[in-house]
């Protein structure tokens, strides 16, 4: 009884000594996209891995507007955005400042089956299902403004998720083709798991800009990240059909 008694209060001790730790840790708040919290936050952390040493980072993902919003009502936070020309973004506030830290692609990708061939043809197949962000995503709303929807008739949408890797998922399980962030699928292309739909679609540029309130109070860290991520770059993802 007195053992099972002291491992209570040991545990208890070592409860209260780590939640001290992440208190006393300064917070770096990120309002991002869906998307982006699945892979790009942590390539930035994998970049500058002493972010979490020294701090603790807080990602809120949400949908676009949202993070926006989100990120205007906390002027201690980032936000961190995939924008498009088509949707264009006002932000009242005057002291944000933003810079550019790469683009990415949205792309059309199809699977493949256990011998490599793609489980839908662009060329040959008749119907072709879609799997699709919702009407309510700016992903989505990209993808109709530009040129390349007219190149897609023949693909009806199936199935409607706007978490990126449900999508992904979908299509390397050859239930369809969803356009996806390039940069999300990184490893999928390498491993030849998933192929550009056709090289005769024109994907669609995304630029991913990072925003900051420039007079607000943020704890130390954060400015520090905020400096640093003038080197960081995100390279373009090639891919094959």
């Amino acid at each position: 009884m007195f053992t099972n008694e002291l491992k209570k209060q040991i545990e208890f001790a070592r409860a209260e000594t780590l939640n001290q730790v992440t208190v006393d840790k300064p917070n770096i708040k990120i309002n991002t996209q869906h998307s982006l919290s699945e892979y790009l936050v942590g390539e930035i952390i994998d970049h500058y891995p002493e972010v979490l040493r020294e701090s603790v980072v807080n990602v809120e993902p949400s949908n676009f507007h949202d993070s926006v919003q989100n990120f205007l009502a906390d002027t201690s936070s980032l936000l961190l955005l995939m924008q498009f020309d088509s949707i264009p973004l006002f932000i009242p506030n005057k002291d944000v400042q933003s810079m550019d830290i790469g683009i990415d692609y949205l792309a059309p990708m199809v699977g493949v089956d256990k011998r490599g061939t793609p489980y839908f043809d662009y060329q040959t197949s008749k119907q072709i299902p879609m799997l699709s962000y919702t009407t309510k995503s700016v992903f989505r709303q990209a993808i109709e403004k530009s040129q390349t929807t007219k190149q897609l008739l023949h693909c009806n949408i199936v199935y409607e998720n706007n978490v990126t890797h449900s999508l992904k998922n979908m299509v390397l399980s050859g239930h369809g083709v969803a356009w996806l962030p390039l940069n999300s699928i990184k490893k999928e292309l390498a491993q030849g798991r998933l192929l550009l739909l056709s090289k005769e679609i024109e994907p669609v540029v995304g630029r991913i800009r990072l925003y900051r309130h420039q007079a607000s109070e943020s704890c130390l860290t954060t400015t520090n990240l905020w400096q640093s991520m003038n080197s960081f770059k995100l390279e373009p993802v090639r891919c094959k059909v």
